[in-house]
């Protein structure tokens, strides 16, 4: 039943049911029940053409019936203040005599006791509680500390005898249970003596139970409509993104508005930093916000493991991990420094460039892969996001060569001006600017020729344009002094993703490589000792070459006296050559 189907059901129930009983509203907890009683059931049942009340009472923490009475009687009462009410306490209030089930349950009016009052006061309690053209709906039964029996017993005097109209809105599951039984060998699920007891009294009360199916995507769409920088989320696409986060587990929209107000609330720092982050990142950010507190809101362990930048078993998935930034505001409403939050957004950049997991993801390289099906336009604007993206950094060096491929073909094909030499410009400087080492039989995986002679012609052409580029990183750029080495080791462990497995292809040169050894203190001699063992020996392993220089370095700390060295460093060394021998070995 959607919104509108459950307006005009309700709407019917307060016109014309005479049964007097009440109706239930059941749906899992974070699904928007509350949400859609304040956004879209109240302002149509009190429209100027519905012209009903909605008397909202929560029933979460109360340990009493005459909390219930009082609830309602604060929340519907009309008082107009005269000027001797404050010296008398005699204030004018306003409505229609109905209610004694409520009056009954009263155990005080502003601070008098009920039994103490005269009649005329006890008539002017009576007389405000107007419930006339009016919907009394209490949310959070089953959060009530009442038993449900009471309060089935309670709604069940106002709508016999005070012929109030009411909807009881919980999360029934709390209230139902199954056993597992065993009858004829053979086992069957039943109600338990608990539930069945709970469905005979909801029978004497309830009418109609109507089960919420909640509209996530209008929902989402009306949050986002309330921040000023998650507005743009509010299309149909990044919604069914948002939604699609989650298709295998229950969407808890409760959560989902603490996470626009924890991003809004980062996003605005930042904005006041003059911290600039680009918009694949934001989106990231955001994404995994959500993600986390989805989780978090689903009781899941929620701690970081390690004091690494991201988690993606916090965010959303691997695509959209949680920043540790991030984390930090939420759990501990601590916003990080300036620096560390520049920093983890550019590592982030760089790991989605240099990460191979991140390719083949990108929704606008789908669309030019599929370009023979689209609308010149939707491929168009996909064009145009990808350069954006280059332009960020948000684009994986890894599907440099199927871009290059097909917006070449594109171009040739249906003479769509595909911004062939913008992008080739794009994808030189970001090459050049990588801070690892990357084969081009990475970025370019299909070598088979295109039909066009003309189109071939020019792919190729793209594809030496970007080999040269990455011909740039070579064994110079690794500064082969001890501190800038070693300040390039520490800036991979960072980009380094343990559970990836990625290749590196960084190669050292040995001659530079023991030239730089000898100009080492110890603690640099262990820094550069854990990264070789970390990078060679963990997370990837080696090919024949890397094979050789390291063969090559360790037969050089064998012959080598390291004359100048002290004790220490010499120990450094032969723990080097051990590791070097048996990562070898292996």
């Amino acid at each position: 039943m959607g919104y509108d189907e459950l307006n005009k059901y309700i709407y019917n129930y307060l016109e014309f049911d005479h049964t007097n009983r009440a109706i239930l509203l059941k749906g899992d907890w974070g699904t928007g029940k509350s949400y859609y009683i304040e956004n879209t059931l109240k302002p149509f049942l009190e429209s100027a053409e519905k012209k009903y009340k909605c008397t909202v009472v929560s029933l979460f923490g109360l340990d009493d019936l005459s909390d219930i009475s009082k609830a309602i009687y604060f929340q519907s009462r009309k008082i107009i203040n005269e000027p001797e009410s404050e010296a008398g306490n005699t204030a004018k209030i306003v409505g229609k005599i109905i209610g004694k089930t409520i009056l009954n349950g009263l155990v005080s009016k502003i601070g008098f006791d009920i039994g103490s009052i005269d009649e005329k006061d006890l008539l002017k309690v009576y007389e405000s509680i107007d419930l006339s053209h009016n919907l009394v709906i209490f949310e959070d039964v089953e959060r009530s500390n009442i038993d449900i029996s009471k309060i089935f017993g309670y709604v069940n005097n106002l709508c016999e005898y005070d012929h109030v109209k009411v909807m009881l809105v919980t999360n029934e599951n709390e209230f139902v249970e199954l056993e597992t039984v065993v009858n004829n060998d053979k086992e069957v699920k039943k109600y338990t003596k608990k539930t069945l007891d709970y469905i005979r009294k909801k029978e004497k009360a309830i009418g109609d139970t109507i089960e919420f199916i909640c509209d996530y995507e209008e929902a989402i769409k009306e949050i986002l409509s309330y921040y000023i920088y998650l507005k743009k989320y509010m299309t149909n696409e990044y919604i069914s993104e948002i939604v699609g986060l989650f298709d295998n587990t229950k969407f808890n929209l409760r959560s989902f508005i603490i996470a626009c107000q924890k991003t809004e609330d980062l996003l605005n720092n930042l904005h006041q930093r003059d911290i600039t982050i680009g918009t694949n990142t934001e989106k990231v950010m955001f994404y995994g916000i959500i993600g986390f507190l989805q989780k978090k809101g689903n009781a899941q362990y929620i701690a970081f493991n390690s004091r690494s930048y991201l988690s993606s078993d916090l965010g959303a998935n691997n695509k959209y991990p949680l920043f540790r930034f991030c984390y930090d505001y939420i759990m501990f409403q601590k916003f990080t420094d300036s620096d560390s939050i520049r920093e983890t957004t550019q590592l982030y950049v760089d790991y989605c460039k240099h990460s191979k997991w991140n390719s083949g993801i990108d929704e606008d390289l789908n669309i030019i892969k599929n370009y023979y099906i689209q609308e010149e336009k939707v491929l168009v604007k996909a064009i145009d996001n990808i350069k954006l993206k280059i332009e960020q950094g948000d684009f994986s060096f890894y599907d440099y060569g199927n871009l290059a491929k097909y917006l070449v073909l594109i171009q040739y094909e249906s003479g769509i001006d595909t911004k062939l030499d913008d992008i080739e410009s794009l994808m030189i400087s970001s090459l050049k600017s990588r801070t690892d080492s990357l084969g081009i039989i990475y970025i370019f995986t299909d070598n088979n020729p295109l039909e066009n002679k003309e189109a071939n012609i020019r792919y190729t052409k793209f594809r030496v344009a970007l080999e040269k580029a990455m011909a740039k990183f070579d064994d110079s750029d690794l500064m082969y002094e001890p501190e800038s080495f070693i300040l390039f080791c520490r800036n991979y462990s960072k980009l380094r993703y343990r559970n990836i497995g990625e290749r590196v292809l960084f190669r050292i040169a040995p001659d530079k490589f023991m030239n730089m050894i000898k100009k080492s203190d110890s603690n640099q001699l262990n820094e550069i000792r854990t990264f070789l063992y970390n990078i060679y020996f963990i997370d990837n392993g080696y090919d024949d070459k890397i094979l050789n220089n390291l063969q090559e370095i360790s037969n050089w700390i064998d012959k080598e006296s390291f004359d100048g060295f002290d004790k220490i460093q010499k120990l450094q060394m032969r723990w080097m050559k051990d590791m070097l021998d048996e990562g070898i070995q292996k």
